[in-house]
């Protein structure tokens, strides 16, 4: 079976594709320590509906993430691709 699937850097989405790509990034928000008011190191959390577009659109750059024009993330599916063309 062979199919074609248009793909969007997270730029070039509309608004409601780019908070389907915010919802998604915040399941696995990024940790961090910190110091709290008693000087005990914990770990906090950092979501990217509290981050601006331009930090959004650059981590989904860095880490090379693609999507539909719905939003869907679709990068793992082209590794995956990529996987077995190398095997081949």
């Amino acid at each position: 079976m062979k199919a074609e699937i248009d793909v969007y850097e997270y730029k070039d989405l509309d608004m409601v594709a780019k908070g389907k790509v915010i919802y998604w990034l915040d399941l696995y928000p990024t940790e961090y320590d910190d110091e709290d008011d008693f000087g005990d190191i914990v770990t906090k959390y950092q979501y990217f509906a509290d981050a601006e577009d331009f930090e959004v659109q650059e981590h989904c750059e860095i880490n090379g993430y693609l999507f539909t024009v719905r939003g869907d993330c679709i990068h793992h599916l082209i590794e995956e691709v990529n996987k077995w063309v190398a095997i081949y």
